[in-house]
């Protein structure tokens, strides 16, 4: 990236093909290819952060831009209110005697959405880049939103990524929904929401988690599946399972982990395959630090990723002219020094008080 800067900002509608190309590096329904289904996505950001009605989400993209001019798009986050389509999701929370309790999370909460990261640009920092700038937008600008917390939901190890399986569907969920004699009931409520065959649990544990509905999954928890579950049937595996996260998203967690602290804690599963969700108070994520002077050098020595923004103004304006810009620099202190390179591609100045993370 020495030649290159990458900046994080909210999408725009010449971002789409771009953004859709970077969206086919995540197996998620929630960062789709479809065009058309990315350019609702970008008309709902957009819309949302215009000032006019509610806001409900704000959609961002990582633009990489080179000393020639050229540009294009290497990866897409979002902070989405839960509940603002009337769905509030369904976890099962954890007691002090080891057993787990369903219940429906309403807080006032923005989500993080999947990061996408396009294949020939990951390594690169942009997904660490794109996690921080939403933090500090969550924290900036939360108030616009009438939220108090931040939330994450990871996909837990799985044996197939595909299917969604794991212990905690093969070995305790769908064994539970045979006890209580709702597992054809299931396969029958899923085969009819979605239109596909379900003959297998395998299927049906795909069909749950890559195609089926928020609402109509939250129906089908709250229909057939127990309110309790035991501390019996939460075996030494499946708890592992509530703990961790898969290894592609182990990086994503770390990232969070390292902006809230101990604030950012788990407070529920995901009642399919058991993905833990974390959350923290809004209030605990980056303000930056500085302003501080930029320093401008022909050359560097040791260089580290820096994300370096100017100070935010208020309001949906603000957010709508957000922008942190990732780079190859040096720290001394708090003082920040780029290449002239750098400073040519972003738009810096040799003194320009910025801010960083």
């Amino acid at each position: 990236m020495e030649n290159s800067i990458i900046d994080i900002r909210p999408v725009q509608e010449d971002d789409a093909e771009g953004l859709a190309s970077s969206n086919s590096s995540l197996n998620s329904p929630h960062a789709p290819t479809n065009l058309a289904a990315v350019r609702r996505i970008i008309a709902a950001s957009q819309g949302s952060i215009s000032g006019k009605g509610n806001p409900t989400q704000v959609n961002v993209v990582a633009e990489e831009r080179f000393l020639n001019g050229e540009s294009r798009i290497v990866g897409g986050g979002a902070l989405v209110k839960m509940g603002s389509d009337g769905e509030y999701p369904i976890l099962w929370r954890p007691n002090a005697d080891g057993s787990l309790t369903r219940s429906r999370y309403t807080d006032p909460t923005l989500e993080f959405g999947g990061v996408s990261v396009a294949r020939d640009a990951q390594g690169k920092g942009v997904g660490k880049g794109i996690t921080a700038a939403r933090a500090l937008i969550a924290k900036r600008y939360g108030a616009l939103f009438g939220v108090r917390n931040v939330l994450s939901d990871f996909l837990p190890p799985l044996n197939n990524v595909d299917t969604k399986e794991n212990a905690f569907w093969d070995d305790m969920i769908v064994e539970l929904l045979r006890e209580n004699g709702n597992l054809a009931e299931v396969m029958a409520y899923c085969q009819e929401k979605t239109g596909i065959s379900i003959s297998d649990t395998t299927t049906l544990s795909s069909v749950i988690g890559n195609i089926m509905s928020d609402a109509d999954r939250n129906v089908m928890v709250d229909r057939f599946f127990p309110k309790d579950i035991p501390a019996e049937r939460i075996t030494p595996e499946i708890q592992t399972i509530m703990e961790n996260v898969n290894g592609p998203t182990e990086a994503a967690r770390a990232n969070l982990i390292k902006i809230f602290g101990n604030d950012f804690r788990i407070i529920g599963v995901f009642p399919i395959n058991g993905g833990p969700n974390y959350v923290a108070p809004v209030e605990k994520g980056p303000i930056g630090e500085g302003p501080t002077p930029l320093q401008v050098r022909d050359e560097l020595v040791n260089r580290v990723k820096i994300l370096l923004f100017r100070p935010l103004a208020a309001g949906f304006e603000g957010l709508r002219n957000f922008k942190a810009t990732l780079v190859d620099g040096e720290m001394n202190g708090n003082s920040v020094t780029v290449s002239k390179t750098t400073a040519q591609i972003a738009g810096f100045i040799d003194g320009e008080n910025l801010m960083k993370i």
